[in-house]
């Protein structure tokens, strides 16, 4: 805001161009098309959250104030998935373990490049809930627990666990929700 609000505070009306494809929310709830804050005396900053519905192209967002006050601002959008994250902090594409011993992966909401590509962890959408299904290709070598992991809106990540049974290979997937991409990374091995 160009100025600190008024004693009485500034009222400030957010609005996405195409709502089928960006909201806007005061916090991490269900967003909108359109909201209007009202921003206190003094505050010069505040934040609110985007949710992007589709994985590409751009949004507009127009802002504007009681005071007059108005601008405009671009979201590109990406893609977003589910992606397995190994000690690190990394994508990991293998791993190896010996038999009774068991491995934490964080499983990750995340946002990927045009190219489905890692880029960052982030929060589900305010008002939505995910469910991730992870299999074990060779249940004699390994399982993982749980074998759903349900993402409500804020969640970030959720934590699993290989647990070694036996020698040999397995391959760990998992079943991405609707509306959510596969990211280019190779299944963890």
């Amino acid at each position: 805001m160009p100025q600190a609000p008024p004693a009485a505070g500034t009222n400030v009306t957010i609005t996405s161009s195409n709502p089928a494809a960006l909201l806007v929310a005061p916090g991490n709830v269900a967003g909108s098309g359109s909201i209007t804050i009202l921003v206190p005396q003094g505050l010069l900053q505040f934040a609110v959250f985007v949710q992007g519905l589709a994985s590409s192209g751009s949004v507009s967002l127009s802002v504007s104030t009681d005071a007059g006050d108005s601008g405009t601002g671009t979201v590109t959008l990406t893609p977003s998935a589910f992606v397995l994250i190994g000690s690190g902090g990394l994508p990991k594409p293998t791993f190896a373990t010996s038999q009774g011993l068991n491995t934490n992966f964080l499983l990750y909401a995340a946002q990927l490049d045009a190219s489905f590509n890692f880029v960052q962890p982030q929060q589900l959408a305010g008002g939505l809930s995910a469910t991730v299904s992870l299999n074990s290709s060779n249940t004699n070598v390994g399982t993982i627990v749980p074998a759903q992991l349900t993402f409500n809106g804020g969640d970030e990540y959720g934590t699993v666990q290989f647990n070694a049974l036996g020698s040999g290979t397995t391959t760990i997937s998992m079943t991405s929700p609707t509306g959510f991409s596969a990211p280019l990374r190779p299944p963890v091995r």
